[in-house]
């Protein structure tokens, strides 16, 4: 679950063509960068939820925690 980065390809591409990068290159540049964004980096959101996911699973570890003393205080 990855949200859409924003990240002008076309801008990027006219850069790259303005620098001397041949168009089909620029443009399979711009395609790249956006494929690797969107696979690779998390957005704000994506470390929000695994953060809450993260915090569940602490305070379900401390509630088997407290229970395991429990039960070996009755042994």
């Amino acid at each position: 679950m990855n949200p859409a980065i924003a990240f002008d390809t076309l801008a990027y591409a006219k850069r790259l063509k303005a620098a001397g990068v041949p168009e089909a290159q620029a443009e399979v540049q711009a395609e790249t960068i956006i494929e690797l964004m969107e696979e690779r980096l998390a957005t704000k959101l994506v470390i929000e939820i695994v953060r809450r996911d993260m915090k569940e699973i602490e305070a379900g570890l401390k509630r088997d925690i407290d229970l395991v003393r429990r039960d070996m205080k009755e042994i």
